[in-house]
């Protein structure tokens, strides 16, 4: 199913993330521009010598692109998603790079969703752990650290802040 331009709104960082993807959301900007049942993809001609790989997972809703904005999702995945949502992006094949990133989103979601289901609730974020290079890893790692034992520790958490609030 479509996104309606709202909707793209609403995943946006900001106001100004749509105000800078606005102009980059016409079909002349980009090459290679595609979407299936699950993922939107194009290459975007910004001033750099190299273009802005785009991918957009419609359905788990994630982004990746290869500019160096660390804005998720950032002016070309909102632009890309602008695109579709006007019907502007013809149905098409995924490129193998676009596919192996879907896949490889799949397998995360699947593995995650077996961890919590035996108890595992030490969650990843997912978008961070794709971004390209140590970076994105190093993040997901933190934020993994940073979460604890996921909800069990949330839910530890909210009980003892709800008998402190009582007073107990």
């Amino acid at each position: 199913m479509v996104w309606s331009v709202e909707q793209v709104e609403a995943v946006a960082p900001s106001p100004a993330a749509i105000t800078g993807a606005q102009p980059l959301a016409t079909p002349g900007r980009w090459f290679d521009v595609g979407a299936d049942d699950r993922v939107i993809w194009g290459s975007f001609q910004g001033s750099g010598a190299e273009p802005y790989d785009t991918a957009v997972d419609h359905v788990g809703v994630g982004y990746l692109c290869t500019c160096p904005s660390r804005m998720l999702p950032c002016k070309h995945a909102l632009a890309l998603l602008l695109m579709w949502s006007r019907d502007l992006v013809p149905i098409g094949v995924p490129a193998v790079k676009v596919e192996v990133w879907i896949q490889r989103r799949h397998a995360r979601a699947v593995q995650e969703a077996s961890a919590w289901e035996l108890g595992d609730g030490a969650g990843v974020n997912v978008e961070a752990a794709e971004r390209s290079g140590e970076e994105g890893a190093e993040e997901a790692a933190a934020e993994a650290r940073d979460n604890g034992d996921g909800a069990q520790n949330g839910a530890q958490n909210g009980a003892q802040n709800g008998a402190q609030a009582r007073g107990n």
